[in-house]
Parts: structure tokens; C-alpha cells; sequence
């Protein structure tokens, strides 16, 4: 006969037992995301075509930029928006649409609030200058 105690204590062991499996498993996705879509949460095209660090105090002086805030491009995707515009691993943007980028005002933020068919300036601080880039911002 078996005992209740036992009963309960096998029950509690295969319940965590279950648990513990079912936690490594991937989260179900039901449909294909892209990456604007991840980022934002939306359907709304965003991407311009570049990676990108904001920039602080502490990143400035580790580049030695000579600015302190603005977003430093990490990487431009080739073909791109930014790409075909003339965008530039090592460009610090420094405004978007004519609002200076800070902590409070990110790239990000920026582009999410930009719809599609809009016309996009950016500052750009390169080699010591500011360079003013301009393109259509288009979905892709």
C-alpha cells in the first residue's frame, strides 16, 4: 500500500520537475517579427540603416569626441537609407528634423515619432564640422 505522504511528495517533485523543463523552452512567436517591429512594438518602418552608441561623457572621452551628447554610428548598413545619403561609421548625429539629440531626446525616440514619407535632416558632426545629411525617410 502506497503511503499518502509518498503520494503527494512524488506529485510536488514531477510538478517541478515540469516546471523546470517547460522554463527553457522558447517563447512561441506567431508570427514573423522585423526588426523595426521588435524595437518599437509596431508595424511602423523606422530603420534608417545604422547601429548606433548615444553619446555621454564617458563615451565622448573614451573616442575623444568633441561633443557630449548625440548618437555615434557604429555601423551604416550598405544600401541603405543612411548608406545612400552619406551617413558614416565614426559620424556623430547631433539633431534629427532640427531637435538636438540629449538623454532625454534620443535617435530612437526620433525616429519612431517620424512617419513614413517624411523628409529627414540630420546634423552630423564629422572631422571637426558639422555636415547637414537630408533624405526621404521611405519604408523598406
Amino acid at each position: 500500500m502506497i503511503r499518502p505522504r509518498v503520494i503527494i511528495i512524488g506529485t510536488i517533485v514531477i510538478a517541478l520537475v515540469a516546471v523546470l523543463l517547460l522554463s527553457f523552452l522558447p517563447p512561441r512567436q506567431t508570427r514573423h517579427q522585423t526588426p523595426e517591429e521588435a524595437v518599437t512594438g509596431t508595424g511602423i518602418s523606422i530603420d534608417m540603416g545604422v547601429t548606433y552608441l548615444p553619446v555621454t561623457k564617458g563615451v565622448s572621452r573614451y573616442y575623444d569626441l568633441e561633443v557630449e551628447s548625440g548618437a555615434l554610428v557604429t555601423e551604416v548598413i550598405a544600401g541603405s537609407l543612411a548608406d545612400q545619403a552619406g551617413v558614416q561609421i565614426g559620424d556623430v548625429i547631433l539633431s534629427y528634423n532640427g531637435v538636438l539629440l540629449s538623454k532625454e531626446v534620443t535617435l530612437l525616440g526620433r525616429m519612431k515619432a517620424c512617419p513614413v514619407g517624411s523628409r529627414i535632416e540630420l546634423l552630423v558632426y564629422r572631422n571637426n564640422d558639422t555636415e547637414l545629411v537630408e533624405f526621404d525617410h521611405i519604408s523598406r
